[in-house]
């Protein structure tokens, strides 16, 4: 859990658990958060489904390009697209800004995915985990990744860092 000195003009968005944003978007758990932004598991209520919502603090949102590729990625999604790494990236929703006491919050709704592999291990030595996984696993797993930073470099987005 992020600690609670974040919550301070600029940084992140106080949300509770049953808020409405977007007036679409109903919080149900909180599920992480990270040193940009919190994580959210949402129903999206007009279609009765759950989402991912990503809200980005304050202070971070003036230097990332995140909504921007945000938005792009969900122009090319809707595009017809041969590259079999497009199944391999997560679906975006929804873009929009959430306003509140700290600031205006940048937020991506996202399709939900599964738990994170790193989830409920204790490992720090990132060699140690990969020889946990099973050989099928981690053959899917790279495999898998391989094809999804293919079909987005092949879009030009890359991963660059602040």
């Amino acid at each position: 859990m992020e600690p609670l000195d974040c919550y301070h003009e600029g940084g992140f968005h106080p949300i509770i658990i049953g808020d409405i944003l977007n007036e679409r978007y109903r919080i149900v758990r909180k599920l992480g958060s990270g040193s940009s932004a919190t994580f959210w598991l949402v129903e999206d209520v007009p279609l009765k489904r759950y989402a991912s919502l990503k809200v980005l603090s304050h202070d971070w949102a003036p230097t990332s390009y995140e909504i921007d590729v945000a938005r792009y990625l969900m122009f090319l999604q809707d595009q017809p697209n041969p590259h079999p790494g497009a199944d391999y990236v997560v679906k975006i929703f929804d873009v929009f800004v959430a306003h509140g006491p700290n600031g205006a919050h940048p937020c991506i709704v996202t399709e939900l995915l599964g738990p994170n592999l790193l989830e409920n291990t204790e490992w720090v030595d990132i060699r140690e985990y990969w020889t946990r996984l099973s050989p099928e696993v981690s053959k899917k797993v790279v495999a898998q990744l391989s094809l999804g930073v293919g079909y987005l470099h092949n879009c030009g987005v890359i991963h660059g860092g602040k």
